[in-house]
């Protein structure tokens, strides 16, 4: 499997991820994962719960800042399927307090790293996403 060109997928169109993960073979790696959900925004969950949830968010965006870099989908299951989520202006800033609330280093920041979305649907006033992150560790 070739390695995946942030210049490229950060242009991304749904037509393009889509053939993307349609390719045989295709499972998460060290360039990838696929999140069907990420933050538990608009949840009504056991603080607890919510921060392991945290907790798991700033550890993979952690590793892949300090390896050779790679990429978060959110809104695809880990059996390809596109399934979205709801685009929410308070999403970027919910999940910039995850990360900058971590004894983790690098300090993460959405600043720092590339970001990109692909819309997928729309229905109701509501429109459906994919957030695709891109972290790596500058030399």
């Amino acid at each position: 499997m070739a390695k995946l060109d942030p210049s490229k997928v950060l242009l991304w169109t749904l037509e393009n991820l889509e053939r993307w993960l349609n390719q045989p073979g295709l499972g998460e790696n060290d360039q990838f994962e696929l999140k069907s959900e990420l933050l538990l925004l608009h949840k009504k969950v056991e603080p607890e719960i919510r921060e392991n949830k945290n907790q798991e968010i700033r550890k993979d965006f952690s590793a892949f800042a300090n390896s050779l870099g790679g990429f978060i989908f959110v809104g695809i299951r880990n059996t390809k399927e596109i399934v979205g989520v709801i685009e929410d202006g308070e999403y970027f800033t919910e999940l910039n307090k995850v990360l900058s609330n971590s004894q983790l280093l690098p300090k993460l920041q959405l600043s720092h790293m590339n970001q990109h979305v692909i819309p997928i649907s729309s229905k109701g006033g509501k429109t459906r996403v994919v957030y695709v992150f891109y972290m790596y560790c500058p030399t």
